[in-house]
C-alpha cells in the first residue's frame, strides 16, 4: 500500500512538476506566483503562512505565525475537498491570508488561490463553487475599502490534474 501511495505522489509531481502557479492578491507585488508544489495536511497549512511572495515571505523570516484559522468547505470535486481558510498573523501588517484550498491528494492540500490582505482597507467576499463533471471553479471578490471602493472577481478552475487557471471575472 505505500508503494502505491509513493507511485501516485511521484506521478502527482511529474505532472504538477516542482512549481504551481496560482495568483496571490497583495497590496505590493505580482499578482502571479510560482510556490512551491508541496501537498501539505491540512493542519499543517492552517498553522503555518504559505510561501511564494515576498510579502508573506518576509513573515516567516520575521517568525509571524497565525495566531487563529478558520475554515469553511465550500463543496468537493471526485471526492476531494474545496475549502476556503482564513489565517489571522496579529503582528503583521498584512494580517490576513484569505486563501482556497484544494485537496490535491489524500488528506494533502495546495493552495489554488491567495488573498494576502489588511482588515480595514481590504477584504474579501463569500466564494461561490461550482463543479461540473471534469472541474470545478471558485469565483472570489479582492475587495477595497474606503472613499474609492472597488470589487474585482477572479474565477479559479482546476481539475486537480493541472495547476489551477485564473481569469478575471465580471462577477460571481
Amino acid at each position: 500500500m505505500k508503494l502505491l501511495a509513493s507511485i501516485i505522489a511521484l506521478a502527482a509531481a511529474n505532472a504538477f512538476g516542482s512549481e504551481w502557479t496560482i495568483r496571490w492578491e497583495a497590496a505590493k507585488g505580482e499578482s502571479i506566483c510560482k510556490i512551491a508544489y508541496e501537498p501539505r495536511s491540512l493542519d499543517s497549512i492552517l498553522s503555518s503562512l504559505p510561501a511564494g511572495h515576498f510579502e508573506a515571505n518576509a513573515d516567516i523570516q520575521n517568525g509571524h505565525k497565525p495566531a487563529r484559522s478558520s475554515k469553511e468547505i465550500l463543496g468537493t470535486f471526485k471526492g476531494r475537498k474545496i475549502i476556503a481558510a482564513e489565517l489571522e498573523v496579529p503582528h503583521s501588517y498584512y494580517s490576513r491570508y484569505f486563501m482556497i484550498i484544494a485537496e490535491v491528494e489524500e488528506g494533502k492540500f495546495m493552495p489554488i488561490y491567495i488573498h494576502q490582505y489588511s482588515p480595514g482597507g481590504h477584504g474579501h467576499g463569500k466564494p461561490v463553487f461550482k463543479a461540473t463533471k471534469s472541474n470545478f471553479t471558485v469565483t472570489v471578490s479582492s475587495d477595497t475599502i474606503g472613499t474609492d471602493p472597488t470589487q474585482d472577481f477572479f474565477r479559479i478552475t482546476c481539475d486537480l490534474k493541472s495547476p489551477p487557471k485564473t481569469e478575471q471575472a465580471s462577477e460571481p
